[in-house]
């Protein structure tokens, strides 16, 4: 499975569950990116796809902003997932946004493409973004979800290497081995037995 069949399959899966009677209704509109300031998490594939959508100069500026993204970060690294709206009160938005909107966001990841408020607009500022609403997922609609994309990037580099969005940017345009509290190598044999358990 390719990252923009994964993409699409991901969009039909949400607009069918908006579309279904008693749906709730996001509040996101364009323009909106408070949500680009909290962690968000992807793996190598997927960063990879996105890299190679950005034009050079889109690249460069990423990479200008990564320095300032990992110095602010790097407490919040520490922890596996550091709660949002703590993370928020970092400044640290998404090394990929850029004049409120995403660089990247025919690529976004799953994370940016499943986070739908559903409350108030005002309520995704803070601080008053504590009491904000949002889509929920059962565990099986995020298994139905996840499983295609990792089985597929298991079967073509034998582990599934996950960390958050900016982790990853740095490790590709920087070269640099960044610690993470959050990385998460789930390797075939693993997963296989987890779901055999």
């Amino acid at each position: 499975m390719t990252a923009p069949e994964y993409n699409a399959a991901i969009d039909r899966i949400i607009k069918n569950s908006l579309a279904a009677p008693g749906a709730l209704v996001p509040c996101c509109r364009k323009g909106c990116s408070h949500c680009c300031s909290e962690p968000a998490y992807t793996d190598r594939r997927v960063i990879d796809h996105i890299i190679s959508g950005l034009t050079p100069e889109q690249i460069e500026e990423v990479k200008a902003k990564l320095p300032a993204w990992l110095e602010k970060t790097a407490e919040a690294r520490k922890l596996y997932k550091p709660k949002a709206h703590d993370y928020r009160e970092l400044n640290a938005p998404c090394p990929l946004l850029k004049d409120g909107l995403c660089s990247a966001y025919d690529r976004r990841p799953l994370d940016c493409r499943i986070w739908f408020a559903i409350g108030n607009p005002d309520d995704c500022a803070m601080p008053a973004r504590k009491h904000q609403k949002f889509a929920e997922y059962t565990d099986e609609a995020l298994q139905m979800l996840c499983s295609p994309w990792i089985k597929s990037t298991m079967d073509e580099e034998g582990e599934v290497v996950m960390d958050h969005i900016g982790v990853l940017l740095a490790e590709r345009l920087l070269g640099m081995d960044i610690p993470s509290a959050a990385r998460r190598h789930l390797k075939y044999e693993e997963t296989r037995v987890q779901h055999e358990s």
